[in-house]
């Protein structure tokens, strides 16, 4: 259809212009031009055209770290770059790596003077940093000659399956090595005071006959059967951490009779220790049905150890144990000597969970102990809870969904003062339901809504099936079971570094009501240096510095926080550097990484000693190149259309042409 438009209406100019083409035949191509132009725009033309152009460049990427030239790979890899068979017409462009990465002229690959490269050995092997530079520059193929040693923070298998282009790799270093080192250490994200925990290692040897390896692991034992060919084993060990705290685990395999390298032989591994789990005493005198719906939420948490369970009756002596929390429900107090051990162990730290009931009747001492130290005040009616602004820090508050809980149908309100301590009010007309408050040293909850135990009819949520009543529970025991004064936490991402590797400093700052802590000044210091270094808060209440690790030796670490002009505390930690360099604890071909790497991108592998001949055709990458062109939405069209009409229309009147 538009080339029909086009047609007719290029006929009709002509036929409307035929007298004039003797006379001035160039303004009538002006006029076609102006016509197609119009005839462009008004029957919408696209012009779209798409084509691919491949790159005949290729990267010959060469490894010129320290472990290659440990084990002599260095010139390995030199010569293979030089002798690589390409096609002709393919341009070879040559590239060094370790450290950083940078591009050489070919005739010093073709020298074989590892002088001219670089006066040492670099480093470190960053690979993934290597290849991320040269695929930027979008060549054909990239070819890398390495012994596959990658101590980078880059992936670069990861790298490779998104590079758009084939990656081949040479491996360049000894195979018939003997060797056993440690390749991995399994431990828990977190484990619990007392608890046996389970730490995997896994062992890696080759070249070695049938006999037994020994590994110990912080003192304990275990002997492992191996064979001659080239394999991995676990072993496992069970572990009781009896404190608190991180704890540093050390894996190490011993070393056998003509190991190539020592260096590799040993993992370590931080495993965050917490507190055994929080002890609770839950005591009334006054079990109702609700009691049993309180009891098996507090036993199905894994985090809570019920140390007490007490239908407590008038005649009862002292309550015995060693409770970090008491949870008191519906209580009507009687036998004062009872109450008063509770008190005072609250007054003392212990955490308290106050929760009204039908006969709730809290006397002298329990009243000291509720918001304001004073009576409370019963309401029915239907009390629909909602969470208040002071609550919305605590995450598990934020985890349920209110909307979906029964109303409270009876609230025992304080008659003090409470203010901000509310968590949850009630829905339209704020009476408040639950308070969270301090009693000397220890913390109080005050659920004053009644009955709270009809939130276990309610169907779990979430991975753990966990329903709002053991949600609610278990938060807030947790949060009574937290010490005050533990506000401030510096930690490092690992135990031990190599020299030049980056330490990662974080701290974790908690305000008095245990929400994260912001617009601290928080700075750090190593060894009470003379400098310091700022940490810059990267979320609420979490501070970070990254330093370089130097130093081969054990270093103390501590920082100062402070608000204004008041320190609010300080907090220290440790790491050590180890004496010997990261690129040594490992040496000798990883053709495993090599082969991942070529798979990923499309490429192959080939070894130093068996390089592909002439006639090998590598695959090239090519782009996809597209041009679209839309009169009608370009402005530019507008424009050179308008000009066109003016110039035609000048150069017509002065011909006399009009």
């Amino acid at each position: 259809m538009p080339i029909a438009v086009s047609a007719i209406l290029l006929v009709l100019a002509i036929l409307a212009y035929l007298r004039h083409i003797r006379k001035a035949g160039w303004l009538l191509v002006l006029r076609l031009a102006v016509i197609l132009l119009f005839a462009a725009i008004l029957t919408d033309w696209v012009i779209n055209y798409e084509w691919s152009k491949g790159s005949t460049r290729v990267v010959m990427l060469v490894d010129r770290s320290q472990s290659m030239g440990a084990v002599g790979a260095d010139t390995l890899a030199l010569k293979a770059a030089e002798v690589f068979q390409l096609p002709k017409g393919i341009r070879h462009e040559y590239w060094v790596f370790g450290d950083s990465t940078e591009r050489v002229r070919s005739r010093v690959l073709e020298s074989w003077n590892p002088g001219i490269l670089e006066s040492s050995f670099a480093a470190r092997t960053r690979l993934g940093a290597a290849l991320s530079k040269v695929i930027k520059t979008r060549p054909g193929a990239i070819v890398v000659f390495s012994d596959g040693q990658d101590n980078g923070e880059i992936d670069p298998v990861a790298l490779a399956r998104k590079a758009g282009m084939p990656v081949y790799t040479v491996g360049c270093g000894p195979v018939g090595k003997r060797n056993i080192d440690v390749t991995r250490i399994s431990v828990p994200a977190m484990v619990y005071e007392g608890d046996t925990a389970d730490i995997v290692g896994r062992v890696r040897y080759c070249g070695f006959g049938h006999g037994r390896a020994v590994v110990r692991l912080n003192g304990m034992r275990r002997e492992l059967e191996i064979g001659p060919g080239p394999a991995e084993q676990e072993v496992s060990f069970r572990v009781v951490f009896k404190q608190s705290g991180q704890r540093l685990v050390r894996l190490v395999v011993e070393s056998l009779p003509g190991e190539n390298n020592y260096l590799d032989n040993r993992q370590e591994a931080l495993v965050d220790v917490c507190p055994s789990r929080v002890r609770v005493a839950y005591v009334t005198n006054r079990p109702g049905f609700g009691s049993r719906f309180l009891h098996l939420a507090l036993v199905q948490e894994p985090r809570i150890k019920l140390d007490k369970f007490i239908w407590l009756a008038d005649n009862q002596g002292p309550i015995t144990g060693k409770a970090d929390v008491f949870v008191l429900a519906g209580i009507s107090e009687t036998k004062a000597m009872v109450w008063n051990e509770i008190a005072q162990k609250v007054q003392k730290g212990a955490g308290l969970l106050m929760l009204a009931g039908p006969d709730f009747r809290p006397g002298k001492v329990l009243k000291q102990l509720l918001p304001g130290g004073a009576d409370v005040r019963p309401r029915s009616g239907s009390f629909i809870p909602a969470l208040t602004s002071a609550a919305q820090m605590f995450s598990w508050l934020g985890d349920i969904d209110y909307d979906e809980l029964p109303p409270f149908e009876w609230v025992y309100e304080p008659l003090g003062v409470f203010g901000n301590q509310v968590w949850l009010n009630a829905r339209n007309s704020d009476v408040p339901l639950v308070f969270a408050y301090h009693a000397g040293k220890g913390k109080v909850v005050y659920v004053a809504g009644y009955p709270i135990w009809r939130w276990g009819f309610r169907p779990g949520i979430g991975p753990g099936k966990r329903g709002p009543l053991e949600i609610f529970l278990a938060g807030t025991i947790r949060y009574l079971a937290e010490k005050q004064g533990r506000r401030f936490r510096l930690e490092v991402n690992k135990p031990m570094f190599y020299p030049g590797e980056s330490v990662r400093f974080l701290m974790n700052a908690k305000g008095p009501d245990g929400s994260p802590w912001s617009g601290l000044d928080v700075v750090l210091a190593i060894d009470s240096g003379p400098s310091s270094v700022p940490m810059i808060e990267r979320a609420d209440g979490v501070y970070e510095a990254v330093l370089p690790a130097t130093g081969k030796r054990n270093h103390v670490c501590s920082a100062l926080v402070r608000m204004g002009d008041s320190v609010l505390g300080r907090v220290r930690t440790s790491f050590a550097v180890a004496e010997r360099e990261m690129e040594l604890v490992r040496t000798g071909l990883d053709g495993g990484l090599l082969m991942a790497i070529a798979r990923a991108s499309g490429g192959g592998f080939f070894r130093w000693d068996s390089l592909p001949g002439q006639g090998f055709e590598p695959i090239l990458a090519k782009s996809r190149r597209r041009f679209r062109f839309e009169p009608r939405r370009s402005v530019w069209v507008y424009v050179i259309l308008a000009l066109l009409v003016g110039l035609e229309l000048v150069l017509r009147r002065r011909r006399g042409l009009l």
